[in-house]
């Protein structure tokens, strides 16, 4: 599947409110042979639903639906990502404030586990 073809069923699906692609392809740090990282927000995570998206994963695109993500690679997905498309705004929107709050909320602890994986890894 090239990227028209699935940006086109992604663009489609009623499900998906947003697409954005994150990782190394948008940090400009990618490989030749690195695949596209696109994040999915979806509105409803039924597990078909999930399935319907994870079943576009190829070998060079990663298609990772939103609830498959830690809270920190989605902020990073926001904050740095590219939008590829979005079919709703509002709903965007409040996925972003909602990550937003909860990686907030959650610091302290991603702190934690940092000085925990540094003090094991030293």
């Amino acid at each position: 599947m090239d990227y028209n073809t699935l940006i086109s069923t992604l663009k489609k699906n009623d499900n998906v409110i947003a697409t954005v692609l994150f990782g190394s392809r948008t940090k400009g740090t990618e490989k030749p042979n690195s695949d596209y990282d696109i994040c999915v927000f979806l509105k409803n995570h039924d597990k078909n639903k999930v399935w319907e998206i994870e079943k576009l994963k190829t070998e060079q695109f990663d298609v990772i639906p939103d609830n498959k993500l830690p809270f920190h690679v989605k902020v990073e997905a926001f904050k740095h990502g590219k939008q590829i498309f979005i079919n709703d705004e509002n709903k965007y929107a409040f996925e972003f404030y909602k990550n937003l709050r909860e990686y907030q909320d959650n610091l302290h602890h991603y702190s934690t586990l940092r000085r925990y994986r540094e003090y094991l890894w030293t």
